[in-house]
């Protein structure tokens, strides 16, 4: 189990200091700053305070047990401090020291010694050349990590082998109104390992669903095992770095591995059941669907509209996704009449015109989603100067409160409007700003 890692009881960091641009720093700051809630010790060999916590001068010197260590200390020096903490009976070691692997045969022995000494001691290693882990339930909200986006609890959680890429992620989560569960950037992977993670994130209750990025596979059919375990109940969304040449080449450069992994990638992906990206934007539409609304039961679409092109894009997109157009019931066709203004389309979609109101919104949407040929419904509406664009966010959220089908909502608007994009996402309903958007995030 990974819970000294995930949910340590106490953290210490080696290489703090006062120097506000220190990794050790920042990581003293990040814990502090979302509220860890047990015991942070600074360790540095001049003593003294660092951000008004005490700091030893040696782990040894610690007077409490430490489940977890960050260590941020010249490549030369790891070993040393890694002896120490073997000595303490620490559990889990996060080394973001660079200089291993990745920088040749001579960072490959320093690596494989760093990872016997440590199992020496029956301790873990987190890296090197790793950005760390952050846990963001309020129980536990350890944020062991060097990085600056805000850490807001979430039921997503990451796991990339590049920390930039994970920052990515996390961002843009951030700018969708959303938090993230828990996070790791691993780096070289020398001891604790990417399939060991994705388990441990597969077995916990808060994750809805997993996003990753890979560089490379240490242990392809470890990945495949654990993969296809978890896929038939949480969806993990991936992608593969490295899929050209040329990209397999900078990925060697970051993580010392150069193996052109791109078709066994896909091919494992399809096996066990994983939803490949090869862009990032597309994934974070898509984990931000899979962390607002339940999986959809089925292929069938209904789409609401207030403008018709964007509809015919949303259709066009649905289809070559692999989705299929729902039809309605007589009952459900003659609702939509005796609801909507003489000149709405009754079809799908369903075009309930330029001047229609919250009301006629509601109806549309509550009609669809009790529709039993309707798995799934995409909103489109473009924020016209003539309605009242609040009173309509209101609706459709009340007509999707009672019902356990996904519903997307695209927004045609400006910025003088944004906040209507706020108060949709408020109220747990994903929000695009193309139809294509909310047509991909469905299928």
């Amino acid at each position: 189990m990974l819970d000294g890692l995930f949910k340590p009881r106490s953290v210490a960091v080696i290489g703090a200091s006062n120097n506000p641009y220190s990794i050790g720093h920042i990581v003293i700051k990040n814990l502090a700053a979302y509220g860890f809630k047990g015991p942070i010790f600074p360790i540095n060999p001049k003593g003294g305070h660092i951000r008004s916590f005490k700091a030893f001068k040696s782990i040894q010197d610690v007077p409490d047990e430490i489940d977890l260590v960050n260590i941020s200390v010249n490549y030369k020096l790891v070993p040393s401090v890694l002896e120490d903490c073997g000595k303490k009976g620490v559990k889990f070691c996060i080394v973001h020291t660079a200089g291993f692997k990745e920088v040749g045969e001579e960072g490959i022995r320093r690596e494989r010694e760093m990872v016997e000494l440590a199992h020496k001691y029956g301790m873990r290693i987190f890296g090197p050349n790793s950005q760390g882990i952050q846990n963001a339930d309020p129980k536990v909200s350890v944020y062991a990590n060097f990085t600056f986006e805000p850490m807001k609890p979430g039921n997503v959680s990451i796991i990339c082998q590049g920390g930039g890429m994970g920052e990515m992620l996390k961002l843009h989560l951030h700018k969708a109104g959303l938090g993230h569960r828990m996070y790791c950037s691993y780096g070289n992977e020398s001891d604790l390992t990417m399939p060991e993670i994705l388990d441990y994130y597969g077995q916990d209750e808060g994750t809805v669903a997993i996003m990753m990025q890979i560089e490379s596979f240490k242990n392809p059919a470890a990945f495949l095992e654990v993969a296809e375990r978890i896929t038939p109940h949480k969806p993990i969304l991936a992608i593969k770095a490295g899929r050209t040449r040329e990209g397999s080449v900078a990925v060697s450069s970051h993580t010392g591995t150069l193996v052109d992994q791109a078709k066994m990638a896909t091919a494992m992906f399809e096996k066990a059941g994983v939803l490949e990206f090869h862009d990032t934007e597309q994934m974070v539409k898509a984990g931000v669907a899979f962390s607002m609304q339940p999986l959809p039961r089925g292929k069938r679409i209904g789409i609401v509209t207030n403008t018709g092109g964007p509809g015919i894009q949303a259709v066009d997109e649905a289809i070559d996704a692999g989705l299929t157009l729902a039809s309605w019931s007589p009952d459900g066709k003659q609702k939509l009449k005796e609801s909507l203004y003489a000149e709405a389309s009754l079809g799908n979609p369903v075009d309930v015109v330029a001047t229609a109101n919250a009301d006629h919104y509601y109806a549309a949407v509550d009609t669809l989603l009790k529709e039993d040929g309707v798995d799934m419904v995409l909103v489109f509406f473009v924020t016209a100067p003539f309605t009242d664009t609040d009173a309509i966010a209101t609706r459709i959220k009340e007509a999707t409160d009672q019902s356990d089908k996904p519903v997307v909502i695209v927004v045609e608007t400006y910025s003088e409007l944004y906040a209507l994009i706020d108060k949709l996402r408020a109220s747990d309903l994903p929000v695009y700003e193309f139809a294509e958007d909310g047509a991909r995030a469905l299928a």
